[in-house]
């Protein structure tokens, strides 16, 4: 992951959720897979509405992701699951932000963090404590792995 530019916006959303700031860094011309746009709900029209066949969600305040139509978290898990023979029923995911809301409702078990927002939480099946405070471990062990 690198960025071009970092700015207040790109700090506050990565302080969020507790990842380091992408590398600064000129675009290579590797593959895309994944965008992220650091905006507000304000200003993303004035961006989105020039994107086609994208599907975008928002994670934080300051940023949504941008994905090719067809190329979701769920497509991804789905694709996983096929290749290691396992049901939806018998998955699970974390997550804290709206961008993991569609995950967390498509697999057996949606684990929302402490730290995601209310409407995060609503979709979840089970709700952890915040990252910082060893959330992952406690989800795990609320799964029975750990």
């Amino acid at each position: 992951m690198y960025i071009n530019f970092i700015n207040d916006d790109v700090v506050q959303a990565h302080k969020a959720i507790s990842t380091p700031l992408p590398v600064v860094m000129e675009y290579t011309g590797n593959t895309i897979y994944q965008a992220i746009f650091y905006v507000k709900q304000a200003e993303q029209s004035k961006i989105t509405e020039h994107l086609k066949n994208v599907e975008i969600t928002r994670w934080n305040d300051s940023a949504i992701d941008v994905v090719a139509k067809g190329g979701s978290k769920v497509t991804g898990i789905e694709k996983y699951l096929y290749i290691k023979g396992y049901t939806k029923e018998e998955s699970a995911a974390f997550g804290d932000g709206e961008n993991d809301m569609e995950m967390l409702k498509y697999v057996g078990k949606g684990i929302a963090m402490g730290n995601a927002s209310d409407f995060v939480k609503s979709v979840a099946d089970y709700v952890t404590s915040d990252i910082d405070n060893d959330g992952v471990e406690k989800g795990l062990n609320n799964l029975g792995l750990f």
